[in-house]
């Protein structure tokens, strides 16, 4: 049984952008208000017109987080090569080395969505090691991930085991460690993480799906 695992691009958390004009601070956040209104759908005319807000708020403050916005929607409707230069933009400026891994993740992610999946994996290996990024089960998830859309499926069940040791109860690890495991016929295995994901969120669709799928 094979079911195809996509790299998932997280949600973004900051970026950088610059502009000649003034600032004008509360207009830039009135913008972005806007912007989050557009928000309240998952459609792309929503995000083409959060798009036009948070531009506009980038045109009156150099905030980050306006600019993660920025990339982000700029992936979801396709833009990807624009939306990768968003992130060289922040990653070519000094900010918090906290807040750089955050990036450095968001950045990979792109870059696996958009065929570019060696240089990923080398962001994500490096990110899993980095004292400054709080979440190297993501990081492990995504190295999986990519692993498994390339069919090296073996090594893609090992970084989801990692995954699951250094969190518990992170349902992602345990969700697709499930779906590997059933690629390749690890039927122990896949029942296990199945059981382990619906105990941590018994409405799980996939794995409900998984389980009830016949061999």
């Amino acid at each position: 049984m094979k079911e195809s695992i996509k790299i998932l691009c997280l949600v973004c958390i900051i970026g950088f952008s610059g502009c000649g004009k003034k600032e004008n601070k509360q207009l830039a956040k009135n913008y972005y208000d806007l912007s989050s209104l557009e928000l309240k759908e998952d459609t792309p005319a929503f995000y083409k017109r959060s798009l036009q807000y948070v531009e506009k708020a980038l045109e009156q403050e150099e905030k980050p987080e306006y600019l993660a916005r920025k990339a982000t929607l700029l992936f979801k409707l396709g833009h990807h090569e624009e939306c990768l230069q968003c992130f060289r933009q922040l990653l070519d400026k000094k900010i918090d080395p906290y807040m750089k891994s955050e990036v450095l993740n968001n950045y990979a992610c792109a870059l696996g969505q958009t065929g570019k999946q060696q240089e990923a994996l080398q962001i994500f290996e490096k990110l899993e090691k980095s004292k400054e990024y709080l979440t190297p089960e993501v990081s492990m998830v995504n190295q999986g991930k990519i692993y498994s859309e390339a069919g090296e499926n073996d090594r893609a069940q090992e970084k989801f085991s990692q995954a699951t040791k250094v969190s518990n109860n992170y349902v992602d690890a345990h969700y697709y460690l499930a779906i590997v495991s059933s690629i390749l016929d690890d039927q122990k295995q896949m029942e296990e993480e199945i059981q382990t994901t619906l105990f941590l969120e018994p409405e799980h669709k996939g794995a409900k799906s998984l389980w009830e799928r016949p061999l």
